[in-house]
């Protein structure tokens, strides 16, 4: 019986143990442990995934640690009780002021509602006329000139006029209905707790039956009942045939492998003489180079540029397309052999370096460098980048470029340039992680699944590039002798053997990772040429794209600012500028051809390249107020963008930004992702402090998952299978399985290793693209005095983004009829093989 039979039947026996043992993930939890209990459908947003729990009942934990509620339109209230019989739910104010919540309450953007509205009428008195007629007052309301008071009665209220003020009459929730009695002032709307409820989802039947609430599935609103953990029913009879199960079934899988391996043991022999014949007979390992090294880029030729700046061949850019910065009399440029095509010496060698290799980066962030001036005073969280700094200058990065913006001109901007990065969320402050490590992908060859079953990846034979999985390890078998030797070490020691079984393995993994460390140097030492090909647009789609001439004004329309995002040169009148469909932002005319002939996309948000979509958004109004104006203490700002002058601010409340006007300015509006479709009614910081939340449409993985959702079980009978099926396991199968598998992988190994010593493995270069006489079968044809081609295909060659000329040839791909220069598609097919535009493979 081979290793993984045995591994298949242990895991198929206790698969269904863990299964059941598994603990809840959608158990009751809360902030502390004298703290109110959080379950369906509430949920803590730190403690229990957001399946556990019902839109807009998302609970979370505040430093005391206390249950906190956070209102949409009401702010947040701490918890002092939740009732899940009558769905009720009590709140009561952390800075100990309810009235002040109450004036601007409302809950007509959340699940709950009031058990009883009582209409109060809120007044303004000097403290004269409090004092003197020794009415309760509101405290935290008022202060050294006034007192407020609170009524349910109106006329109360009309007869203190005109010597107090009517502030507000409005409903307030209570927890009882009010009866009417001797008409007075009363503090109990700011000393009592605020009691509301909720009618949906409705799980008042499953709590009176002592069953657990919670959602039908994952993809449904729907509710049912299920039981506690501890549900309390009778399980005796269930219990027996768990301990028979549990003893009964681990002897029979290890009598049933012990008896397997005795009667198999005299094939051992034969079959290590077979396997050591096959690995004899393996193809020699082939390195696949793909890049371009330093010896090869210096090949290249050098040109140095006069006075003219005029470039070598058919160049008549003025543009390098890859800093997108001007040439410069003295400065070198470099030209590429196969094409003609010339960039900056240092933009090109970078550039080859990396993308002329296999491996590509996970994903990439914009990334802004600056350099400042030493005397320049900074906060001591703004990190620089030490090693590219000196005595005079330091240099700082960041991917918020509106915050490299603000640094000027004290500070300039040196370049901007696309960084691989480990995730999709970008720094939104100056960081010093870009000088860490690079975490890099290849897609070809793709040996996962060799590696998932710990085995050699190789090509099938020397002339062919696709590749396949080497050294199928079967296990052998042992004699009568070592099989009793065997029995008698996994009764007595089971627990020694299954730690040693771990700790070979820790021993053996850095091993084989420093194996491959050759192979991979050897690799990266030759990679083969790689020929550019363009991700941007064509000039005929880019003039299908609106333009505009700006006025005396200047001012675009829509949220576009008075400054060209890419050249950062002010917009002036009679200028034209163009705008990108999807997300109306609008650039220099010039600018932004030469972009999307290069990226085709958006240079400020991505629109045409990012899966990612937000599952809310919000319009949220940022200001700019000087320090010197006196705001509120619960008015908080946002650190990172404010300065010794002037603090920022964000709500999602226009009419509140509005209010602050003039004494403040309107920076910007602009639509923020968020993780709910309910925005703050006041100035809020947690537009800083949270995360960001996108999803993804496709591809579409939550159909597979729905089978992996684990049900809730009783658990009383499923801790009692897992303490006995683990213990008969471990004593007497697991260990000796573990065993003949150690047992047989050495002395397997050894015969390998005797085999394949012999022969070391030499560098083959394989070719993944196409050869000449098939590249000669593609239809050629060349071009007359109108250079009009068949099909979608436009005037300019996409490869080296040069227009066609008369009396040229260009030749067409069979599968996609998309056709190029033919200079140009010939390298591109004896590389790659496929179309450059659509990726069909031309084979």
């Amino acid at each position: 019986m081979t290793f993984s039979k045995q591994l298949f039947l242990y895991l198929f026996f206790l698969f269904p143990l863990l299964h059941a043992s598994h603990p809840q993930q959608c158990s009751s939890s809360s902030c502390g442990r004298d703290d109110v209990h959080v379950r369906f459908p509430f949920w803590l947003l730190s403690k229990q995934p957001e399946l556990c729990g019902h839109a807009g009942f998302n609970l979370q934990c505040t430093a005391s640690p206390k249950t906190a509620l956070k209102l949409p339109n009401s702010g947040t209230f701490l918890v002092r009780e939740i009732d899940y019989l009558s769905q009720q739910i009590r709140l009561y104010d952390p800075e100990n002021c309810l009235a002040r919540k109450l004036l601007t309450f409302d809950i007509s953007r959340s699940p709950f509602s009031a058990l009883y509205l009582v209409s109060y009428t809120f007044l303004s008195c000097p403290n004269e006329v409090a004092k003197s007629s020794r009415f309760d007052s509101i405290p935290c309301l008022g202060n050294s000139t006034t007192s407020f008071l609170a009524t349910t009665s109106l006329d109360l209220a009309k007869s203190m006029l005109p010597s107090c003020q009517i502030v507000k009459t409005l409903a307030v929730p209570v927890s009882r209905r009010v009866i009417a009695k001797k008409s007075r002032f009363s503090t109990d709307v700011n000393d009592k707790d605020l009691w509301l409820k909720w009618d949906s989802p409705s799980c008042s039947d499953c709590e009176r039956d002592f069953l657990r609430c919670g959602f039908r599935s994952n993809t449904s609103l729907q509710v049912k009942c299920f039981p506690f953990e501890n549900s309390g029913y009778n399980t005796e009879p269930q219990v027996l045939k768990i301990i028979l199960l549990s003893i009964i079934g681990p002897l029979t899988i290890f009598a049933t492998c012990i008896a397997v391996g005795v009667c198999t043991s005299e094939r051992f022999a034969s079959l290590i003489q077979r396997n050591v014949a096959i690995a004899a007979l393996q193809p020699n390992e082939v390195i696949v180079t793909t890049g371009l090294d330093e010896s090869i880029i210096e090949s290249y030729k050098k040109t140095e540029l006069g006075e003219s700046r005029r470039l070598p061949g058919n160049n008549d850019d003025i543009v390098c397309p890859i800093c997108l910065s001007e040439y410069a009399s003295k400065e070198t440029v470099r030209c590429i052999p196969e094409c003609d095509h010339c960039f900056h010496s240092e933009c090109i060698d970078v550039w080859l370096k990396i993308h002329g290799s296999p491996f590509s980066p996970r994903f990439d962030t914009l990334y802004t460098f600056l350099t400042c001036p030493n005397e320049l005073v900074l906060p001591s969280w703004y990190p620089s980048i030490p090693c590219l700094s000196n005595s005079t200058s330091s240099f700082f990065a960041t991917s918020n470029f509106a915050l490299a913006e603000s640094m000027l001109p004290s500070c300039q901007i040196v370049k901007r340039i696309y960084v691989p990065a480990d995730s999709p969320f970008a720094e939104t402050r100056f960081s010093s992680y870009l000088n860490q490590s690079l975490l890099l992908e290849w897609n070809s060859p793709n040996c996962r699944g060799c590696e998932i079953d710990y085995l050699r990846c190789g090509f099938k034979n020397k002339a062919s590039p696709e590749v396949k999985c080497f050294g199928a390890k079967k296990s052998g078998h042992l004699s009568r002798a070592v099989v009793a030797v065997l029995i008698c070490l996994s009764i007595i020691g089971a627990v020694i053997l299954f730690v040693t079984c771990i700790a070979i393995r820790i021993h053996n993994t850095p091993r084989r990772r420093h194996w491959a460390v050759p192979a991979a140097a050897a690799t990266v030492m030759q990679q083969p040429r790689e020929v550019m090909a363009t991700r941007g647009l064509d000039q005929s789609t880019i003039e299908k794209y609106k333009t505009m001439e700006l006025g005396e004004s200047r001012r675009p329309p829509g949220t576009n600012g008075i400054v060209c995002p890419i050249c950062l040169s002010e917009y002036v009148s009679k200028e034209t500028v163009r705008f990108i469909p999807e997300c109306d932002h609008c650039f220099h005319a010039k600018c932004i051809d030469v972009w999307l002939k290069i990226h085709g996309s958006c240079p400020l948000c991505r629109n045409s390249r990012s899966p990612f979509s937000p599952h809310f958004d919000i319009l949220y109004t940022f200001l700019s107020c000087p320090n010197e104006v006196v705001l509120p203490s619960w008015y908080p700002s946002i650190p990172c963008l404010s300065n010794s002058t002037s603090s920022f601010f964000a709500t999602s409340n226009y009419s509140l930004a509005q209010s602050m006007l003039p004494s403040c300015q309107i920076v910007k509006r602009l639509h923020v992702p968020a993780t709910s479709p309910f925005g703050e009614t006041r100035f809020s910081s947690d537009l800083n402090n949270q995360s960001l939340l996108l999803e993804w449409a496709l591809p579409d993985c939550r159909a597979k998952c729905l089978g992996a959702t684990k049900k809730t079980g009783n658990l009383s009978s499923g801790v009692l299978v897992l303490v006995i099926s683990l213990s008969a396991v471990t004593v007497f199968v697991f260990p000796t399985c573990i065993a003949i598998r150690l047992y047989d992988s050495e002395r397997f190994d050894s015969a390998i290793a005797a085999a394949t010593v012999m022969q070391q493995p030499r560098e083959v270069m394989a070719r993944r693209g196409l050869d000449q006489s098939t590249i000669e079968t593609f239809k050629k044809m060349e071009l007359g005095e109108s250079r009009r081609l068949s099909g979608t295909n436009g005037i300019v060659c996409p490869i080296c983004l040069s227009e066609y000329a008369s009396k040229e040839t260009v030749r067409f791909i069979p599968e996609c009829d998309h056709c190029f220069h033919v200079e140009c598609i010939d390298v591109w097919l004896k590389i790659h093989g496929s179309c450059p535009l659509c990726r069909n493979s031309c084979a």
